[in-house]
């Protein structure tokens, strides 16, 4: 996204604002990435993939498992609030005369609820469907043993960790390896609702999570 001077800003900021590494600075050698960071949360609950040749919304509105009028557990909105904005991964972007426009706090707009002979709706019907496609591409819908909802990448398996790591943009849903060791493999970046702007941080600094060693293969 555009900032206000002008410069580029990522659009997520996972680990929140950049803080001096101190005694966290990340080492690499020819097998292995160390890192810093903290385990956040588990998979719990993967939804079927997105069926690319279904046309209606029937598919997608079936991955909300709790009564959609329900408080969301990490923010005072119901969970339809926040199902409506992690399936198009909370962002839209709009290029215009060679200018683009990025924002966040974009919600999933059904066909069904708007006015058929409206343009403008049925434009931003159409834009909602597209990003739903963007956002779903290589990813599946989730939930993690906090009752968090998100996408992540279509590799992960129930039982992966999703991780902070410090300096990162995104949350990462990491794989503990095969020996069973404190050592993980990378499997990709996922998208949490409303875990996305440093709120895991402020966890860290109220003593809930704390900071340790990360080591990939």
């Amino acid at each position: 996204m555009e900032s206000a001077d002008g410069g580029l800003q990522p659009v997520y900021h996972a680990s929140g604002e950049t803080r001096s590494f101190g005694d966290y600075r990340p080492t690499i050698t020819d097998e292995e990435l160390c890192l810093h960071g903290f385990h956040l949360d588990v998979i719990e609950t993967l939804c079927q993939p997105l069926d690319y040749t279904d046309s209606s919304s029937d598919g997608v509105k079936s991955w909300i498992s709790q009564d959609k009028n329900e408080p969301y557990v990490a923010t005072g909105e119901t969970v339809e609030e926040a199902f409506l904005r992690t399936i198009v991964a909370d962002f839209y972007s709009i290029l215009s005369e060679g200018t683009g426009h990025e924002a966040r706090g974009f919600a999933m707009v059904w066909p069904e609820n708007v006015n058929s002979t409206d343009e403008a709706q049925l434009e931003r019907v159409r834009f909602a469907q597209y990003k739903l496609m963007r956002a779903y591409h290589t990813r599946r819908f989730a939930y993690t043993r906090r009752g968090c909802m998100g996408l992540v990448p279509e590799g992960a398996l129930i039982g992966d960790s999703i991780a902070v790591l410090l300096g990162g943009q995104m949350l990462y849903v990491l794989r503990s390896n095969a020996a069973g060791e404190a050592r993980f493999w990378l499997v990709g970046e996922p998208c949490l609702h409303r875990i996305m702007d440093g709120e895991a941080m402020k966890m860290v600094d109220s003593g809930k999570y704390t900071i340790g060693k990360i080591v990939l293969e």
